[in-house]
């Protein structure tokens, strides 16, 4: 696991890579989640990125005033509805320009087209 990290961490740090998006998948319990915070604080703290979590659920950053420390220097924005995920996405990009963005779980046809809009960015 840690060799596929590692891998995974390089692509997304190396700007020359032409590394864009990265997708996570696998069954609950697997450490998907665990693996998002770890890429939000390495990508903000060790590669100077500028980077948002997008944090619907509250499960990346917790769910107090200040973000966890789990996410490093990454920002969090809290979003009030699960409905307006995709609005909130399309915010944190038009108004905060961020080089890296982080979603935890996209899962309706909106959020799927903010995505490939904030991809063809």
């Amino acid at each position: 696991m840690a060799d596929i990290f590692s891998d995974i961490f390089t692509s997304l740090c190396d700007k020359d890579s032409g590394q864009k998006s990265l997708l996570v998948l696998g069954p609950p319990g697997t450490g998907k989640t665990s693996l998002l915070r770890d890429i939000s604080r390495q990508l903000a703290d060790v590669c100077g990125k500028s980077v948002i979590v997008i944090d619907t659920s509250n499960e990346i950053g917790g769910d107090g005033e200040r973000p966890h420390a789990c996410i490093g220097g990454a920002r969090r924005f809290m979003v009030p509805h699960r409905a307006q995920q995709h609005e909130t996405m399309i915010e944190a990009v038009q108004n905060h320009t961020p080089q890296v963005l982080i979603v935890d779980e996209i899962g309706t046809p909106k959020e799927v087209s903010a995505d490939n809009d904030i991809a063809q960015c």
